[in-house]
């Protein structure tokens, strides 16, 4: 499951600070057009691109204005997330996985609106289920993907992502 950035999406709107950074250690910072408010690396990434959100406070208007191709929601229920952090599974804690600042309540309500975001927009917003095993959820980002590449008429982009 490997995909060559050149296929495809060309304009990212990054809601975590990983995939900002991620992209920026690939050279694909050009692709980005829209970072969270929350990203501090690279710190250049804070100069050059506009913050359309903050987590709690996704300004969707400027999400759609950027015209992301494809955004891609993984979702965990808050207590199977919060489980996983407790285990020790994920592998750092962030401000908001930190639950001496936030409570149940909170974190569902950040999960509600970004399922609420997906449902405004289902042409470019896909729900994919992250609770499974990495594997199982490799196995779906792939699925998913290529149904994008296909529909959006890059057949030769989808030949190669599948694997």
């Amino acid at each position: 499951m490997t995909y060559a950035l050149r296929d495809r999406p060309e304009r990212i709107v990054c809601l975590t600070e990983e995939t900002t950074e991620t992209l920026y250690l690939l050279g694909e910072e050009a692709r980005i057009v829209g970072i969270s408010g929350f990203t501090v690396r690279p710190p250049r990434a804070r100069r050059e691109k506009p913050r359309v959100s903050a987590f709690t406070s996704a300004k969707i208007d400027r999400i759609v204005a950027l015209q992301p191709d494809l955004v891609l929601v993984f979702d965990v229920p808050v207590e199977v997330g919060l489980a996983r952090r407790d285990a020790g599974i994920a592998s750092e804690l962030t401000r908001f996985e930190d639950s001496t600042r936030h409570d149940l309540e909170f974190h569902q309500r950040v999960r509600e609106g970004y399922l609420q975001m997906a449902a405004d927009d289902p042409a470019h917003w896909v729900v994919l289920d992250g609770s499974g095993p990495p594997d199982a959820v490799a196995q779906e980002v792939d699925r998913v993907v290529n149904a994008f590449l296909l529909r959006s008429g890059d057949h030769d982009a989808a030949d190669r992502g599948s694997g």
